[in-house]
């Protein structure tokens, strides 16, 4: 892939002024089982980070925790965890206050998860939000839909919809979409674009749309797969395949760059 006359030839041209965002899971990584078992592939760390040292911004923006993300990328590499509720920006972490003080519902959601649910769901405890999985199991969607639904009635958490997984969260208004406004504030920011492939990057999506009103240059990039959501290819203006795509997209965007040793 080449972006010398290509659809991203503005952004190789002037990178320095481009803001790159990408989703974590299903786009730098393959989907796999066990979500604790989730690497980067080859050469996707290599390629961010020689992004992040040309480009105005480089930031994998994920529902992962930002601890789970932060041992594979350098400090130049922006982290956004839990849909923004935490982050780390050169070097130094942070989150948004009010997300704290649901940590201990958090904890006795995840309790009360493993008690209640069947023992062959797998519950995924993130500090600040849980992520119930069911796709070993899709025959449990529909309880664990249930018992979301009821529990998050019952203590004020937001329900949303993942790939193959419900998530709990604080109810604070942040998502990917927020992150992406906020990214791409700067008035030195000419170019934007967002990689990602689930539910929550039509919110990123629609961020960026809204952007280009601005006078922003932006690229809409779906990552296909057998589960991306119709929705998010439907707003694309670009899609690639799989994380393989998305590692080619972004050795691309380097050009002569040279890329980061991993």
């Amino acid at each position: 892939m080449t972006t010398e006359d290509g659809p991203l030839a503005s952004f190789t041209a002037e990178l320095d002024s481009a803001v790159i965002l990408t989703d974590f899971d299903g786009t730098l990584s393959e989907i796999v089982v066990d979500p604790g078992a989730a690497v980067p592939l080859d050469g996707a760390v290599a390629a961010v980070e020689g992004l992040s040292r040309v480009a105005h911004t480089v930031a994998v923006v994920s529902g992962r925790p930002v601890d789970f993300l932060a041992p594979f990328f350098a400090d130049t590499v922006e982290l956004v965890g839990l849909y923004g509720l935490e982050w780390r920006r050169d070097g130094r972490t942070g989150r948004i206050p009010e997300a704290g003080r649901w940590r201990a519902v958090v904890a006795d959601t995840v309790a009360r998860a493993r008690a209640e649910l069947p023992g062959d769901v797998h519950i995924e405890s993130k500090g600040l939000a849980v992520t119930l999985h069911y796709r070993t199991v899709p025959e449990r969607r529909g309880t664990i839909e249930a018992w979301a639904a009821t529990w998050a009635s019952r203590t004020g958490l937001h329900v949303g919809a993942a790939r193959c997984s419900v998530e709990l969260n604080p109810p604070v208004l942040v998502d990917k979409g927020r992150v992406v406004s906020d990214a791409v504030s700067s008035p030195d920011v000419r170019h934007a674009c967002y990689i990602g492939d689930d539910h929550a990057d039509i919110a990123a999506f629609a961020a960026l749309e809204a952007s280009t009103e601005n006078g922003l240059d932006t690229r809409r990039i779906a990552v296909h797969g057998t589960e991306t959501p119709d929705e998010l290819v439907a707003a694309a203006d670009l899609v690639v395949d799989g994380p393989t795509g998305v590692v080619d997209l972004l050795v691309s965007l380097l050009g002569d760059q040279p890329a980061a040793v991993s």
